[in-house]
């Protein structure tokens, strides 16, 4: 575990880059993913709202096989994946045995 905390020090913020080998950023990766797409929901959701009413108004056949919900959390999703890297920052609370029972320190420890 102590080469996995080592190694973690000089990951910061680019933890993304790390994720596929370091149980500490897969984490914080994986953590802060979740919250970030949620974020983008709140934000994009009165916007897709808003056009949603005008295309339903209007007569326009767009994203007419899915719903405003679907839309906006395809639309934070793609956005998170192609145009925003987040800033990743260290997680609060991680208990050593988050750490111990990871798969990427089982696999080390030949377990």
């Amino acid at each position: 575990m102590d080469d996995f905390l080592r190694a973690h020090s000089r990951h910061m913020p680019q933890c993304q880059f790390y994720r596929a080998t370091c149980p500490l950023c897969e984490i914080i990766v994986r953590e802060q993913t979740d919250a970030y797409v949620g974020i983008l929901e709140t934000l994009f959701e009165p916007i897709i709202t808003r056009f949603w009413k005008r295309w339903d108004a209007e007569g326009v056949r767009i994203a007419n096989n899915t719903t405003a919900e679907t839309l906006t959390s395809d639309l934070a999703f793609a956005a998170l994946c192609r145009w925003i890297q987040p800033k990743y920052k260290e997680t609060p609370g991680l208990t050593p045995d988050e750490l111990r029972f990871h798969p990427y320190v089982q696999k080390k420890e030949g377990k």
